[in-house]
Order: structure tokens, then C-alpha cells, then sequence
């Protein structure tokens, strides 16, 4: 290895961090590749003996389980460090100190021949895995809305805002994905908005179960409904301001819409250019068109964006993305999906799925960073721990979205929430887009 030129550092190893903090590094690490790959760790977080810790590996001579790995890491000095492919003590530019270590650590590691014994094991787990990935898993659609935002803890109308997570909601989304992790749940491809606090769920929610390099698609058809001139505005003083019954209407029910946004408000996603430059699915506006020629003097071109949406708005670009594109391309083939979105979008979509009537849908509310499992085939939703009633689903929801009916005196019944809830409904699926 060559020098560094001059006037550069040549960044390796030993620059990265005090001894000792990099070796508490390097053991965290171990311990999270070693629980990655299966292996069994005591209380102490030493490797206890596991088969299949490493796929195949049981078939090289002499690897009796995982604790001739957990030597091979321990041996080392510090632990790890070589068997990552690093060396990060006894650097030398000229590298023949890293070659050194290499030689010794092959030449004291090296696995002896084959025996009769390990190669009926090695045979053993690869027919195993071979069975194994000849079973398809069980195809599981999951729904669930972003953690929650500091406009969420503000009590703010958010819409199209791009308000990012707040710290509680990054720990939602990581808990929801540890909880789908505990119950074996793996996606084939991911469904969200353009919106960050939802792109940034998924990802929490992927990290967890060690599947971020699932495909993610974006759509800006499973944005949050557009909040209009309400965008920014206190929850608490609009109600106080309008009356509590203005309110609901533009909150909660079905073909209401806000006021709509200024054409140059901030809050219209006619100004910002992610929509601008990206959207080009919906027809031309000659209102806008024309405003914003006149504005700019020269002739300007712009789309239909909304400057305010009801939930009955909010569904008509939500249902058409569901039925046309997740629809064919996920569900009927088969395949597990994540759908990371918001609150109206949700409710918008169970709505459609669940045939909930739209003189009841205000009363339906969806948690933060809750993991809901559609059931296709039964066409049912599910919790996958606690109770519905541990939850706010709103006044109606528990009725609505599990089939759990109250009892007289207004009282939520507290159900299982691993029973599959609510009788299958039938509706008739839309042909084309509305």
C-alpha cells in the first residue's frame, strides 16, 4: 500500500476511536452478527451451542455448531476485528503488518478435512434449507400509520406538511417493527407516501427485521388528505374559533373539505417542487395555468394539485392506487406488503376494504405506529397483541374495523387481539379510476 500524498491524512483504523471505545464497538457488533445469524448467546452474551447458525457452515470439517465460531471471534485480539475484514492494530503503510496478521490468523484458524460425521450434517441441513425455502410463507398484509410527529404532539392539522418524526414516533415505529420481528413477519415489497414521517416508518419498521433492502415504492396517492388553509393551524383554537360541530365537519366527515390553500401559500403543493416536478398523473389546471402565467409574465403549464381535499377527495386517489397497482401487482401475486401512510389515507382505505358505511367513518380514529394485519382472503383486520380496547380506534372503531360490538352501556369489550375479528364482507371492486 502506498503512502498517503501529502497534506492528506490516510484515514485507517487506528484513527477511528480510543481503544477502548473501539473495542466496545467491536463487541457490540459481534454480538448483533451473532444474533443475526441465530446464534444462541447467554445472559453474559457469550455464544451458547445452536445448529444452523450460518447456513451451510455445518458442513466444513470440525465446525461442531456455533461455539467454534464464538472461539474463533473470541481468540482474536481485539474480538472481531480480523474476522470483519479489518485489522485495525499494527498498521503500517506499506501493509506487510496486516499481511502478517492474515497469514497467522488463517494459518491458527484453519479447518481440517472433511469427516463422514459432519458431511451427513452438512447433507442434512442443506436438504433442510432446501425444504425449507420450498415452502412459501404465508402471504400477510400489513397496515400501519406513521409514528408520531411533533405536529402530532402539538396538536396541529398536518396534511401535506412534511413534519418529521418526533422521537416517541421513531421509537413507535421501531417497536412496531421489533413486534412484527417477534411474530416472524417479512415483506416482500413496501407501500408509502412522499411524506418523510412515512418513508421514515417503513424504514424502522424494515430495520428491525433486517430488511431494509426490501423494494420501497412511493406514491404521492397515499399522502395524508390535504388539510387546505388549515395546514399549520392549532387543532384546539380552530375548534374554539369555529364551534365544535365546523369543527367535525372539516375534521371527521366524509365530503366536507377545509378551506382551500392560497394558489402562493406555502402550504400549496403547487409550490413545492417535489410535486411540481414529479406528479404527472393528474390533467392540467387552467386556473393555476393561468394565475401563474400571469404572475410570471410567460406561459406556465400546472396540474390539478389540491388545495384542499374532504376524505371523499382523499379516497379517490387512494382507492384507484389500491385496486390498480397494489392490487395486481402485490396481492394477487401473492407476494407480503407493508403499507406505511397517515391517518386519513387509512381510514380512506379500510373504508373501501371493510365497506364502512360514510355516515359513520368520523367515528374511527387510527393509532400511531400500530402494525394492523389485513387478512385478504377473509377480508378482516387483526391486532397482533393486546386488546382492541388497549387502543383508540375512535367511538365507532372497535365495531367498524374488528366487528367487536359494544355492549349497551357505551363500554368497549376488551377481545383478543389475535383473534381475527368481524364477519367477511362483500363489496363490488371498482373497474376504474374515479
Amino acid at each position: 500500500m502506498s503512502p498517503a500524498p501529502a497534506g492528506r491524512l490516510g484515514l485507517r483504523g487506528e484513527f477511528l476511536s480510543e481503544e477502548r471505545a473501539l473495542h466496545d464497538a467491536q463487541e457490540r457488533m459481534r454480538l448483533v452478527s451473532l444474533k443475526r445469524y441465530g446464534m444462541l448467546l447467554d445472559e453474559g452474551g457469550d455464544a451458547l451451542e445452536s445448529s444452523g447458525c450460518l447456513p451451510g457452515l455445518e458442513a466444513n470439517a470440525g465446525w461442531d455448531g456455533c461455539d467454534v465460531l464464538s472461539a474463533h471471534l473470541e481468540s482474536l485480539d481485539p474480538p472481531c476485528a480480523l474476522a470483519v475484514g479489518y485489522s485495525f492494530e499494527g498498521c503500517s503503510p506499506d501493509g506487510s503488518a496486516e499481511q502478517q496478521h492474515e497469514a497467522e490468523y488463517f494459518a491458527h484458524h484453519a479447518l481440517p478435512p472433511a469427516s463422514a460425521s459432519s458431511a451427513r450434517l452438512g447433507a442434512a441441513a442443506a436438504e433442510e434449507g432446501e425444504t425449507a425455502g420450498s415452502r412459501p410463507q404465508p402471504q400477510s398484509v400489513v397496515i400501519i400509520r406513521h409514528g408520531k410527529t411533533e405536529h402530532n404532539k402539538l396538536g396541529l392539522f398536518t396534511g401535506w406538511e412534511d413534519a418529521p418524526l418526533a422521537p416517541e414516533g421513531r421509537e413507535e415505529a421501531t417497536e412496531a417493527g421489533e413486534l412484527l420481528a417477534s411474530h416472524g413477519f417479512t415483506f416482500d415489497v413496501v407501500y408509502t407516501s412522499w411524506l418523510s414521517r412515512a418513508i421514515e416508518t417503513a424504514w424502522l419498521v424494515l430495520a428491525e427485521l433486517d430488511c431494509l433492502w426490501t423494494p420501497v415504492h412511493k406514491s404521492w396517492r397515499l399522502n395524508e388528505r390535504m388539510y387546505g388553509a388549515l395546514t399549520g393551524l392549532s387543532k384546539k383554537k380552530t375548534r374554539a374559533q369555529y364551534g365544535e360541530t365546523q369543527f367535525k365537519l372539516w375534521r371527521r366527515s366524509y365530503d366536507t373539505p377545509p378551506p382551500p390553500a392560497d394558489s402562493f401559500s406555502s402550504h400549496y403543493p403547487g409550490n413545492d417542487a417535489r410535486y411540481v416536478r414529479n406528479v404527472k398523473d393528474l390533467p392540467l389546471s387552467f386556473r393555476e395555468s393561468l394565475v401563474r402565467s400571469l404572475a410570471a409574465g410567460r406561459v406556465c403549464l400546472h396540474r390539478r394539485l389540491p388545495r384542499t381535499e374532504s376524505l371523499k377527495d382523499c379516497m379517490d386517489r387512494t382507492i384507484p392506487y389500491w385496486v390498480q397497482t397494489i392490487k395486481p401487482e402485490a396481492i394477487d401475486a401473492g407476494k407480503s406488503v407493508l403499507i406505511s401512510s397517515s391517518e386519513n389515507a387509512i381510514r380512506g382505505l379500510f373504508m373501501h376494504l371493510l365497506d364502512i358505511p360514510p355516515e359513520r367513518i368520523s367515528e374511527v380514529e387510527i393509532p400511531n405506529g400500530l402494525p394492523m394485519v389485513y387478512d385478504v382472503e377473509e377480508n378482516r383486520l387483526r391486532l397482533l397483541e393486546g386488546n382492541v380496547s388497549d387502543y383508540n380506534f375512535g367511538k365507532g372503531g372497535a365495531e367498524l374495523l374488528f366487528g367487536i360490538e359494544a355492549p349497551e352501556t357505551g363500554e368497549r369489550v376488551p377481545q383478543p387481539a389475535a383473534q381475527l375479528a368481524g364477519a367477511a364482507r362483500s363489496r363490488p371492486q371498482p373497474s376504474a379510476i374515479r
